[in-house]
């Protein structure tokens, strides 16, 4: 079963694969510490505390990251507005 953090996994590997691979182990940490929150939060939270980081205005693309939007619908403000700025800036940092 392919979930939305595969999807995210699969859009930014097509545009910065060590990028992909950066999230995938950090978002995997992530994910066991969510509480019981819904994958779709965890995920929110995550992108939303990356973009908070950054030295240029991001409430646009965190606003993107909405609640209540079906998943086809919040991957694709994913992949048209929170993505460029994920390549832009090299996110998520870390190791």
């Amino acid at each position: 079963m392919t979930t939305l953090a595969d999807a995210v996994y699969r859009l930014i590997h097509n545009r910065a694969p060590s990028q992909a691979t950066r999230f995938k182990r950090r978002f995997s940490q992530t994910v066991h510490s969510g509480h019981g929150r819904s994958e779709l939060e965890v995920l929110n939270s995550y992108w939303r505390e990356q973009l908070s980081q950054l030295p240029v205005n991001t409430i646009h693309q965190r606003e993107c990251l909405c609640q209540s939007d079906a998943y086809d619908v919040w991957l694709k403000r994913f992949e048209d507005v929170v993505l460029p700025m994920i390549v832009e800036y090299r996110l998520p940092k870390g190791e």
